[in-house]
């Protein structure tokens, strides 16, 4: 009896066990999930859910429902697919991969962040177990990766007259489903200008939630399919009593960079100049945010040896440690001295759009307000004009986009300039401020005064005429 039911448990062991093969194979579930694989996969970056999330209007009328969706990378993700195909290719053989695919998933929910969208078909591109698309044009599911931090891709798209029998996008077909298997027909407004239908965002809230799905083959005989998920980043809201971001107004809004550890260390290749820097997390969001409104922003670094040119360095606005190899801030041969001091300002540099597509309202830097920080003499230097002056910095390529437009410092207002007798009005000191009133006043009322003179006399030239021309009929 007991080796009988020892072989019915082995039974029924292999009926699971084959079972679950067989659902991966036609496409219910991926063939291989985070659970099963994550600790042995081999991809060149680390996969993680977006540290950041937003969502933007495109347009200020409330019929145009098209929503912008973006989300972040993380520092690997973005360092790898930025690379040129020819390296990044290298890379992933080099990690016994054959192929590497990234994209995403935008999840979404209206007025309740827990009414969620995903189902299993999220897993298997959208499709059933016949190979069937399922999935309309409401899941977003395969967004491709592009380059850069940050990513957008415009979500809600207009729904169209939804009591046409030809909208399959509204109405869905035998297979796939609809916008209207998923969107109650209670929430939308009717646009009385083309018979469109639309969510009006002034009334409801939407909610997103990303994550990322990287699918790889192995570079092998088999060239096994592996699948990979992130998980579901934080929800970001967008619509009725949601407040919107705006950019930075003036330069002391932005936050002073906290630099400290600064050390200079050696290494097999010489000396390191080393710190860390510390920024609020509400503005490294903020950062990302005007990536997506189309601006830019970079934590500015300002290092110079002593009796030597600034070198400028700019990174990605976030808390990170600062490692620089001495050689690159001394001119091509000149050796370190040990003692030598070496000076440090960081501050942030921002660009900034009026949201997405909007209105360009200018760049901020606050060079003015952080300190001068300084390290390697053997006693405390005294500072000394040159050293305390505002450098000029020259921007450098970087990675992403190059800043055409320089962060300059306040210049220094000498005691001479301050004595001067200058016009509250126009501002200029060669106003000579007749009875202290600005000469641009008294010119101004001087034009007046001709203009009305000349008023007059057309007038009664007028009248005189036409008095001749009364006598002559």
């Amino acid at each position: 009896m007991k080796k009988f039911l020892s072989m019915f448990c082995m039974l029924m062991m292999l009926t699971v066990l084959f079972s679950n093969t067989a659902g991966a194979e036609d496409g219910e579930m991926p063939e291989d999930t985070v659970e099963n694989v994550i600790e042995e996969n081999n991809l060149p970056f680390i996969l993680e859910a977006p540290k950041y999330v937003f969502l933007d209007r495109i347009s200020e009328d409330k019929k145009v429902q098209t929503v912008n969706a973006a989300f972040s990378k993380n520092a690997s993700m973005t360092e790898y697919f930025d690379m040129e195909p020819a390296a990044a290719k290298r890379l992933i053989n080099a990690n016994g991969l054959a192929t590497l695919k990234l994209t995403a998933q935008v999840d979404w929910a209206i007025d309740s962040p827990d009414d969620w969208h995903y189902n299993e078909y999220w897993d298997t591109d959208g499709l059933n177990a016949k190979k069937q698309k399922v999935l309309g044009d409401w899941a977003y599911i395969g967004i491709e990766s592009e380059k850069g931090r940050v990513q957008s891709v415009q979500i809600f798209e207009d729904f169209g007259n939804i009591k046409d029998k030809d909208n399959k996008a509204w109405k869905g077909t035998d297979t796939l489903k609809g916008w209207k298997s998923v969107i109650p027909e209670a929430l939308l407004s009717k646009n009385s200008d083309n018979d469109h239908s639309y969510i009006d965002w002034t009334k409801h809230v939407l909610y997103i939630r990303v994550r990322y799905v990287v699918v790889t083959e192995d570079n092998d005989e088999e060239f096994k399919k592996n699948t990979y998920y992130s998980d579901w980043s934080e929800t970001a809201a967008f619509g009725k009593d949601i407040e919107e971001y705006y950019p930075y107004e003036t330069y002391d809004k932005l936050p002073i960079p906290e630099v400290y550890n600064l050390a200079i260390n050696q290494d097999e290749d010489g000396y390191v100049l080393e710190y860390d820097v510390k920024l609020p997390e509400e503005f490294e969001r903020n950062a990302a945010q005007t990536e997506v409104y189309g601006g830019v922003a970079y934590l500015v670094h300002s290092i110079f040896v002593q009796d030597y040119e600034v070198v400028p360095s700019y990174q990605t606005p976030e808390s990170t440690h600062v490692a620089i190899p001495v050689a690159k801030l001394l001119p091509e041969g000149v050796p370190y001295t040990e003692g030598t001091p070496i000076f440090v300002r960081s501050f942030i540099w921002i660009d900034q759009y009026l949201g997405v597509g909007g209105q360009w309202v200018g760049e901020l830097e606050n060079f003015q307000l952080v300190d001068l920080y300084s390290v390697g003499a053997e006693e405390e230097p005294e500072p000394t004009p040159e050293i305390t002056a505002t450098p000029t910095l020259e921007p450098t390529p970087v990675p992403t986009q190059v800043i055409e437009l320089l962060p300059t410092a306040v210049p220094e207002v000498k005691e001479e300039e301050e004595n001067k007798n200058v016009c509250k009005i126009c501002k200029l000191s060669f106003d000579p401020q007749f009875m202290d009133i600005c000469m641009f006043f008294w010119l101004g009322g001087a034009l007046l005064i001709i203009i009305i003179i000349s008023i007059i006399v057309k007038i009664i030239r007028r009248r005189e005429d036409e008095k001749t021309d009364i006598l002559f009929r």
